[in-house]
């Protein structure tokens, strides 16, 4: 649901018929027109904001507004969206890609939020020992946005939070290899997240790159549609 209302107002937005700075409803009309709860509105208003097309304002003036900046890259849903288990995989493959970077971003930035720091090394203890399984993908997940709220690069933030969001929304269940090689591998993979998570806190860019990329080499999840069930 708040999937389908972020496009209705995307469409709106970049339709042409809003210029920035107009203000499209009041938050208590928009769930009215769209008959849903507060907090399902709440969600698909985040992902507009996330994209830069929106802002929020309160007070007696205040309501939904199509945002004044535009974002530097526009690259909404309709283009970065899994749909099947095929373009899942691309999906992870290309999130992995790009998981150096992003720790590399996050790393370097000297106006990282503390709290946002404290929430990332207590993801990394949390990931040691931890067993293999969705909930501990989960919790990798919210460790990689965490990695997006403290990155300096708004660019690769756009980019990789379509993916995750795409990603999440589809993926119901993982299959987790529990013995055999597979099994090592995906214990590397954990690892390697710790690493990559304790590596940003600490500030050590070098690190943060080099556990970036080791988890795109041992990780295979989604690589052939195989290991992943998605939903519809």
């Amino acid at each position: 649901m708040p999937g389908w209302i972020r496009t209705v107002l995307e469409d709106r937005i970049m339709g042409g018929a809003l210029e920035p700075g107009d203000r499209i409803g009041l938050k208590s009309e928009l769930q009215v027109e769209f008959n849903v709860s507060g907090p399902t509105l709440d969600q698909a208003l985040k992902l507009l904001e996330n994209d830069g097309l929106i802002s929020l304002r309160r007070g007696p003036k205040g309501g939904v507004f199509v945002a004044r900046s535009e974002p530097v890259l526009r690259l909404g849903s309709k283009q970065l969206w899994a749909r099947n288990a095929t373009s899942l995989g691309e999906n992870i493959e290309l999130r992995e890609a790009m998981t150096s970077l992003l720790g590399v971003s996050a790393a370097r930035n000297p106006r990282r939020d503390k709290n946002k720091l404290t929430e990332l090394a207590a993801i990394a203890r949390n990931l040691e020992g931890a067993d293999i399984s969705f909930e501990t993908q989960k919790m990798i997940w919210t460790g990689h946005r965490v990695l997006l709220d403290l990155a300096d690069n708004s660019t690769l933030r756009v980019i990789y939070l379509n993916l995750l969001d795409a990603a999440e929304s589809l993926i119901i269940r993982v299959d987790f290899p529990t013995t055999g090689p597979e099994a090592s591998r995906e214990r590397r993979r954990l690892e390697a997240h710790m690493n990559l998570f304790r590596a940003v806190v600490d500030g050590d860019v070098e690190l943060a790159q080099e556990y970036g990329e080791v988890v795109r080499v041992v990780s295979p999840l989604g690589r052939d549609g195989r290991q992943v069930t998605v939903g519809h």
